[in-house]
């Protein structure tokens, strides 16, 4: 990756990280969001965690959670 690119995300990862922390509990879905983002952001570390409870409220955690199986190596799973 450029240094650039690395800038940004880091960027990106902490002012995630600063919106999740003062969003209040009656924007569940901006929470939620921003916990799929985060994992996304993160190359799929936390994936497991996050995104199944996630697969009802946003669509692109199923595809995302699909997406970490298949970089596991693991594609029987992924269906």
């Amino acid at each position: 990756m450029h240094y650039d690119v690395i800038c940004v995300q880091y960027f990106l990862q902490g002012e995630l990280k600063s919106l999740q922390e003062v969003a209040s509990a009656s924007f569940t879905y901006a929470q939620d969001l921003i916990k799929h983002n985060l994992v996304v952001f993160r190359s799929g570390e936390g994936a497991l965690q996050v995104l199944p409870p996630l697969i009802d409220v946003l669509p692109e955690a199923r595809l995302n959670l699909v997406i970490y199986y298949l970089r596991q190596g693991n594609p029987a799973v992924s269906c």
